[in-house]
């Protein structure tokens, strides 16, 4: 791992650790490069406003620093979590997917139409009446669709729940009166307010398992990718890292400063030198007694394993213009069958012995 400047201190301006970061970013693969980078801009000038919240804000996008910068040096976990930020399987993505998803897409034929066009008729009435029921957002949500994702979902969590590792639990059930008791304690039928709060308690658990579909250019990209494009095509390849510019007036002696060890505890100076502390702070420990890491660069078949997990878990969303049901095609795993050493190449294209033939005699 080549050494890199160490982690802003907090006296660094929120606009300079903005650009550590974008530099961070620019390394990083060019299949989702460009998405983590918008994230990171829209939250930047979402919160330009200098507040309170402004050194809770400068530490959160320290930790962002950290996790761009163990990806691009080799940490695994940090790698596959921008993966799936950036295909909306976690992050404000998923949420932005979400927030679409469960929206109606409209009646679908004149009778339902005809019936909501009624209920528009008096909607501060009609929103009032089911905020009392204890409805809530369940108004305001294709309940159907999302039923069919569920279940969709549930069937190929039990195909691949071993061998992808779905986050968070398992889908149990895609009832949503499965919470509601046949009767109370008090040995009652339970009332309509109760029977709602218990429906938007299974919501409220359910909805957070759920992966949200991708759309055709993103679901075809990670197919794409599971097959190699960030390995064949050279402008999809992972960029080199340009020299940083150093100073002539830096002291590069990997002996330190010997005052920071007088006046403080080794155990503290050499935090960011120790185990994979190094690849989030970007210090590079020159001692004899530096810990041995696994090496910074990502093999492309890493690569291919990762994308092609995500994909597993992405639904693409299809919809019967005769019907107007939904259906959802989910990534196909691909079983590849290793390809033989050299060594084991030599048992099979060892020639076979020929049997001795008999000599003829002689006459």
């Amino acid at each position: 791992m080549s050494k890199q400047p160490s982690l802003l201190t907090a006296a660094a301006t929120p606009l300079h650790l903005y650009r550590h970061i974008l530099r961070e970013c620019s390394y990083l693969p060019p299949a989702f490069r460009t998405t983590i980078t918008a994230l990171i801009q829209d939250r930047f000038h979402r919160n330009t406003k200098n507040d309170d919240l402004t050194a809770k804000r400068t530490k959160r996008a320290n930790n962002v620093l950290r996790t761009v910068r163990a990806a691009n040096n080799g940490d695994r976990m940090a790698m596959i979590t921008l993966i799936d930020k950036a295909f909306g399987r976690t992050g404000p993505r998923r949420r932005e997917l979400m927030g679409d998803f469960v929206r109606p897409q409209g009646p679908p034929d004149s009778a339902a139409l005809e019936v909501a066009l009624t209920s528009i008729e008096a909607p501060e009435s009609t929103e009032k009446e089911q905020v009392t029921k204890g409805k809530g957002f369940l108004t305001k949500w294709d309940t159907k669709k999302l039923l069919n994702l569920l279940e969709s979902q549930r069937r190929k969590q039990g195909h691949t729940r071993t061998m992808i590792g779905w986050a968070g639990s398992a889908i149990k059930s895609t009832n949503p009166d499965s919470l509601i008791p046949e009767l109370t304690p008090w040995k009652t039928k339970p009332s309509e307010s109760l029977a709602n709060a218990k429906r938007i308690k299974w919501w409220k658990r359910n909805i957070e398992k759920m992966m949200p579909p991708l759309g055709k250019g993103g679901w075809d990209l990670l197919s794409k990718l599971t097959n190699d494009l960030q390995a064949h095509d050279a402008s999809w390849q992972v960029p080199p890292r340009r020299a940083g510019a150093v100073s002539a007036l830096t002291n590069t002696s990997s002996t330190g400063n010997w005052q920071e060890y007088a006046t403080g505890t080794a155990a503290v100076i050499e935090k960011n030198k120790r185990g994979d502390a190094v690849r989030r702070s970007g210090q590079v420990d020159d001692s004899p007694y530096s810990p041995r890491l696994r090496r910074a660069a990502f093999s492309a078949r890493w690569f291919r394993r990762a994308y092609d997990r995500t994909w597993q878990r992405t639904p693409f969303m299809d919809q019967d213009p005769n019907n107007l049901g939904y259906k959802f095609r989910w990534g196909e795993g691909k079983v590849r069958i290793a390809e033989p050493s050299a060594k084991q190449l030599e048992f099979f294209n060892t020639p076979e012995a020929k049997p001795a033939s008999s000599k003829k005699k002689k006459q």
